[in-house]
């Protein structure tokens, strides 16, 4: 079944938005659009190719052309060509890509230019020279709570050419008692300037500004303040220049904790005020892109269709979106609690259902019990918990971690 934006996608140019709203740089190159594939049954690189598949959508999603299940004894192989932008003179061509299911490796004309693990999570490769995952709502066999499950590419790939020195991280800290933001620019490659220019815009005007020393939390005051709220989604846009390189960001002054209200009743807060967090329990799921949406639009309308239904919070349920969405909730004023996207075995009702209906408590140290027996899937599961706070520390709306599903 195709969606209304499925039905008018344009093949060659997928997903054409910039993928990284809260890091912005000029001059980058979208790779998304029509790829090559193949199906192999051994390690050994394809003699034949399968024929064309629409990137970012995976072969088993109905907006990649391909339709077909990748089998856990095979391999899936992505080909395509393109021209590298020239980077300036001492610095560096990078390709992103938003995410890959589960495990790949990456060859650039031929040489091996890096691998990754971690179907949720982005990477990046320096083109310049060149088990027990997690699995979300993933099953071959489809049903009840499970989707289809899919391989491969299935968020944006982009290339960027960066000076020799360049911002590769923000780290924004609110603080709405003390109306401040705390940044940290984190540089990529050597040497880096020692210090990089923070400008804080709210609408067109200048509220903060600083010279923070790389790597270093610098406090920023502001002289305007305008807390983010559901209510008041107000976004202050940010500007970092770190030698040659620029980059554009965004923040929100707001802060979250649980409390007392009037009565003495436990509450969420938001800004120091009680806050009902009601939503529903968002998949992520689309009939014809599975985990990929077909559009911007169509994520916008989903979130859009929330709000006016009067929920005032989405839960994504064992998935990372990619980062527009996040950036679409944080504009619109739709709070956010986020999975932490859990692998393992089979799901057993001593451990999973029963403790919810009895008061029954089982010892997250019995790992078999919970099919976590293998102790790097376990150690692996911890290392994504780290990442994915780190990929989304930033976002403004997003209220509450879900450890566990």
């Amino acid at each position: 079944m195709l969606t209304r934006w499925g039905r008018t996608l344009d093949p060659a140019h997928p997903l054409p938005e910039y993928p990284r709203p809260q890091l912005v740089r000029e001059g980058w190159t979208n790779l998304n659009g029509i790829w090559e594939h193949a199906f192999t049954a051994t390690a050994d690189r394809p003699v034949r190719w399968g024929g064309p598949i629409v990137v970012p959508f995976s072969p088993e999603a109905p907006l990649s052309g391909v339709n077909r299940q990748l089998r856990p004894d095979q391999w899936l192989w992505y080909r395509r060509s393109f021209t590298a932008p020239v980077p300036p003179p001492g610095g560096r061509v990078l390709l992103h890509f938003g995410a890959v299911d589960q495990s790949c490796t990456v060859w650039v004309d031929g040489r091996e230019a890096g691998s990754h693990t971690g179907g949720y999570l982005p990477f990046t490769l320096d083109l310049t020279e060149t088990g027990v995952h997690a699995r979300g709502k993933q099953r071959l066999g489809r049903g009840t709570i499970w989707y289809t499950a899919q391989s491969g590419i299935w968020q944006t790939v982009w290339l960027e050419p960066v000076p020799a020195a360049y911002v590769a991280r923000l780290v924004i800290l609110p603080h709405l008692e003390t109306a401040a933001f705390e940044v940290t620019v984190v540089a990529g490659a050597a040497p880096a300037p020692g210090s990089a220019t923070v400008v804080i815009s709210s609408g067109s005007a200048v509220v903060g500004t600083a010279e923070v020393q790389v790597g270093a939390p610098t406090m920023i005051p502001l002289s305007h303040v305008r807390p983010w709220s559901p209510q008041d989604p107000h976004l202050y846009d940010l500007e970092v220049i770190l030698g040659e390189d620029r980059v554009t960001s965004y923040a929100g002054l707001r802060s979250f904790g649980v409390g007392r209200d009037a009565a003495g009743h436990p509450r969420l807060l938001l800004n120091g005020e009680p806050v009902v967090h009601v939503g529903v329990l968002d998949q992520g799921y689309w009939p014809d892109g599975l985990l990929t949406a077909p559009s911007d639009a169509a994520m916008v309308h989903d979130i859009e269709t929330m709000k006016s239904l009067g929920f005032t919070m989405l839960r994504k349920h064992s998935k990372i979106e990619p980062l527009r969405w996040y950036a679409h909730c944080d504009r619109l004023g739709m709070l956010v609690w986020q999975d932490m996207v859990n692998g393992g075995g089979r799901y057993r009702h001593l451990v999973t259902t029963l403790p919810a209906t009895r008061p029954v408590r089982v010892s997250d140290r019995w790992h078999a019990l919970f099919h976590r027996e293998d102790a790097e899937g376990r150690a692996e599961f911890r290392r994504e918990v780290r990442a994915t706070v780190e990929l989304l520390r930033n976002v403004v709306s997003l209220a509450a971690w879900t450890p566990f599903n």
